[in-house]
């Protein structure tokens, strides 16, 4: 009986425990249904003349030909670098100094302030639009209103090829930014206040703290909003939509396309054309885009190095 107890425990140590598995296969079978399935089944689209109906035929390389050397899917690039660039770089800042303010011992009704520039995030995209819409008018707008009272010319700003990826910006990043904000503050409060006492008594003033104290210890969340930002605005496409909807040019990216993105040029040439082949390269285009820039952050803040 002994010996087949022991048989019967060393089988239980040797074999692999199955309940972990179990909990975890909910996970994995969403991934394989909604991430990974989605991203095989455009990848091999991308080398087909597939119209969304019936079986595309294999056209091989003509699709990425075609679309990569197209000047308009240039411009939507490089719009999209604009936006990742401006918009992106201004979220990292501008979520950083609006926290660490309103994380200052000071700082009163900081649930209040918290919750007005998180209501953005929440605020339907539809909504959202027609506000700055009437925000850009031309003759009613209050940007142009407080254009007047310092002395400039009014701008139209959905209108002009010089203002339209600017004016989209400031939307993208006006609705953005709460988000960007409560991760900070989140990072922020996880920190050990002793060392920024023991810093303070070492005759370190507020810039020294904040350069060489709270940035180092805020750089696993900086990575991770990074990553956050890169993901949100080279997939940006309600703003320039929308917004182009009020006016007489649609949603066809603004005057000359000047502020067309790279995820509206996968909507028209997936939607409008229905060429899902060609949808299908831009798809990939910004799933390496994103997998690259996030890849360099997390190479950049040491997220591989060894310890």
């Amino acid at each position: 009986m002994k010996g087949k107890k022991r048989s019967i425990d060393w089988m239980e140590r040797s074999l692999p425990k199955i309940e972990p598995y179990l909990f975890l296969l909910p996970f994995f079978i969403c991934f394989i249904i909604f991430f990974l399935w989605p991203i095989l089944f455009s990848f091999g689209v991308s080398f087909t003349d597939w119209r969304g109906v019936r079986t595309g035929n294999y056209v091989g390389l003509t699709n990425y030909i075609g679309v990569l050397g197209s000047s308009t899917f240039r411009k939507a690039l490089l719009n999209t670098f604009w936006y990742a660039a401006l918009a992106g770089g201004s979220l990292m800042l501008l979520g950083f100094i609006i926290a660490y303010i309103l994380n200052l011992p000071i700082i009163v009704f900081k649930r209040f302030f918290r919750t007005i520039y998180f209501l953005p995030v929440a605020m339907p995209a539809v909504i959202m639009g027609g506000v700055f819409a009437v925000m850009y008018d031309w003759h009613y707008g209050v940007l142009n209103y407080l254009l007047g009272i310092v002395g400039f010319d009014r701008l139209n700003w959905l209108g002009e090829v010089g203002t339209a990826k600017l004016a989209v910006t400031i939307a993208f990043v006006w609705r953005m930014l709460g988000l960007v904000m409560i991760y900070y503050i989140a990072g922020l409060q996880g920190l050990d206040v002793s060392v920024f006492e023991a810093a303070k008594v070492d005759g370190a003033n507020s810039w020294q703290i904040v350069l060489h104290i709270t940035f180092p210890l805020l750089k696993p969340i900086i990575m991770f909003i990074g990553v956050v930002v890169a993901v949100e605005v080279f997939q940006i496409f309600q703003e320039p939509y929308i917004l182009f909807s009020f006016t007489a040019m649609g949603a066809s990216g603004g005057p000359q396309d000047s502020a067309l993105s790279l995820l509206q040029y996968l909507h028209r040439l997936g939607f409008q054309y229905q060429h899902m082949g060609k949808a299908s390269v831009v798809a990939m285009t910004i799933f390496g885009l994103i997998i690259g820039v996030s890849l360099l952050q997390m190479k950049y803040f040491g997220f591989f190095r060894k310890e």
